[in-house]
């Protein structure tokens, strides 16, 4: 509740393109084929927020569904507890380990458009997975099953490529384990093209486009380094989860290192053990399917990092699919109620730490991320300068326009993501650009107006800096 009512609850710009997104959607517009402003990144999530905003239009909407699939994906996530554990007691501590998990505490109020909802789809097509190989019939998979199995692989590869990380491995799991017959082939692949059909749509009308990744001249060294040093700490919640460093003096550091020791001789021992006991026993049901935690927990920030856009890990969202499978090989670890209350301690230890942490840097520091200016505050400012048409910069512009409810429309000096208010800032010719008063743009502005030979009135208002230019000029055109 901190984390909420502190300005890093505040609806930044990425929050506000879903909630911009969810507007237009619940005015009867069709969904876009893709996140505004990009070639990937279903439309699934906000279509699901834009039913919310009927009920209630408020940035706390968008948070609010953001958590309910999140208790979804918990909920989920003791289904294949289940099945995978073979002990309920077990199943419902990952359930609550993953709801509760010390790195998504933020995650979890920041609505980011496509991460969420690909969480709910990837361990549901699990759940399916390891339910299929329940079900055995020498290679003729459940007809439901394999149906549902199909559409959610597709479904979640139309809405977030990165679930190929977590849903290939178990594809390829399902087929060694259950190796499927013909029509069991036929299905799946027929359900899954039905699943990612806006996908496929999108990739005839775009082209190669849909598979371009931003930081293309990264190394793998590099990216699997910065996952090891930082998105794997963030995700386990050990290191600030934004543009952060080790939680509670540096102990962070020192309890993940040792995590990562004793995490690799326990796996390594519950590999020999099931081994042994899938060859052993007669009835190998108990022992096959956990082997696919094993394997997804293994590979995933090996294959997570292979995309070039994993490069930043200033937020540990491309490690949020991984949750639920360290959250069910925690839970496995757990051997006795002495194991579980040690287990339990520390999430809520370093849980509470992190929101401190993110809450304090957000009132005192602040990244503009992390709501370091109020939307409404920006709007006192235009309205008493009879303002209703700017440029801003990105994380300005679309928390105040949602605010703003068409009231006043701002569009971004950077990346324009909504299209709608691009067009109608651009229409009115607007000359006023608003950016953070002695932000590091600010800084800049004087020298990109000497280049591009134009003058400009600077005011500054409170947190904010106004330029008014003598003539128009495109933001994006001038790469500003």
């Amino acid at each position: 509740m901190r984390l909420l009512l502190s300005p890093a609850g505040r609806l930044d710009s990425d929050e506000a393109t879903v909630a911009l997104m969810a507007d237009w959607i619940s005015h009867g517009h069709i969904p876009p084929l893709f996140y505004w402003g990009q070639h990937y990144g279903g439309t699934g999530e906000p279509t699901l927020v834009a039913l919310a905003l009927k009920i209630h239009r408020s940035a706390m909407t968008l948070k609010v569904v953001s958590l309910v699939l999140s208790a979804i994906g918990a909920w989920l996530t003791t289904r294949v507890g289940y099945r995978v554990l073979r002990d309920r007691w077990r199943a419902r501590v990952a359930g609550a380990l993953v709801f509760g998990w010390p790195g998504t505490v933020l995650l979890a109020t920041k609505s980011r458009g496509i991460y969420w909802l690909t969480f709910v789809c990837v361990v549901a097509a699990v759940l399916c997975a390891v339910r299929i190989v329940d079900k055995d019939r020498a290679g003729r998979w459940p007809t439901r099953d394999a149906v549902l199995f199909g559409f959610l692989v597709g479904f979640a590869f139309y809405q977030n490529g990165q679930s190929a990380v977590v849903l290939g491995p178990t594809a390829l799991w399902l087929v060694v384990r259950q190796r499927p017959d013909v029509r069991s082939v036929g299905i799946v692949a027929a359900s899954g093209a039905l699943g990612a059909t806006q996908w496929f749509i999108g990739w005839a009308k775009y082209g190669s486009a849909v598979f371009d990744q931003p930081f293309k001249d990264t190394v793998y060294s590099d990216r699997l380094y910065r996952a090891y040093d930082q998105l794997l700490p963030r995700i386990l919640g050990l290191r600030r989860s934004q543009h952060g460093d080790w939680l509670i003096d540096g102990l962070g550091r020192i309890v993940y290192r040792t995590l990562l020791v004793v995490a690799l001789l326990v796996a390594f021992k519950m590999a020999y053990t099931r081994v042994r006991a899938f060859r052993a026993s007669e009835d190998r049901e108990d022992h096959r399917s956990f082997s696919l935690v094993l394997l997804i927990v293994g590979s995933y920030f090996f294959l997570i990092t292979y995309p070039t856009g994993t490069y930043s890990v200033y937020e540990p969202r491309y490690a949020l699919l991984a949750v639920p499978f360290l959250g069910l090989f925690v839970a496995a670890a757990a051997k006795n109620i002495a194991m579980l209350v040690l287990i339990v301690t520390f999430v809520l230890s370093f849980g509470i730490a992190n929101t401190r942490e993110m809450a304090d840097i957000a009132d005192h520091l602040g990244y503009p991320d992390l709501g370091v200016t109020s939307p409404n505050e920006l709007l006192v400012v235009l309205h008493r300068r009879n303002l209703t048409r700017v440029y801003a910069d990105y994380w300005l512009c679309y928390g105040a326009d949602f605010e703003a409810n068409g009231s006043v429309v701002l569009s971004s000096i950077g990346i324009a993501r909504d299209p709608q208010a691009r067009k109608i800032v651009d229409s009115a010719r607007s000359r006023v650009w608003v950016l953070t008063a002695y932000s590091n743009r600010d800084k800049a502005m004087s020298k990109w107006i000497a280049v591009h030979s134009v003058r400009a009135r600077r005011v500054v208002d409170g947190r904010y800096v106004l330029f008014y230019f003598e003539r128009y000029l495109d933001p994006i055109a001038t790469h500003f």
